[in-house]
């Protein structure tokens, strides 16, 4: 499975990413995962609010660094962006 770049924030605040490394066609559970610590931040129902949440958590409101989005067995911790935050 290649790693695809959802976001990146510039330079000047760090570099950050936000990659997928869900398989196409997954339809299920991801975990958001903190590149740092490897810490879960959230678990999503679907692999699109994992990613929105993924791209939110780089930015610095986010807070969070680096994450990557990967498929899950863990129950669902938020159910949207909205949600989680």
């Amino acid at each position: 499975m290649t790693p695809k770049l959802l976001s990146e924030t510039p330079s000047e605040i760090g570099s950050d990413r936000a990659t997928s490394l869900v398989p196409p066609g997954y339809k299920g559970r991801c975990a958001v995962i903190a590149s740092g610590d490897g810490r879960i931040v959230a678990v999503l129902p679907s692999v699109e609010e994992a990613c929105r949440v993924a791209r939110y958590a780089i930015q610095p409101d986010g807070g969070y660094g680096s994450v990557w989005v990967e498929p899950t067995t863990e129950p669902a911790t938020s159910s949207s962006l909205e949600s989680w935050l």
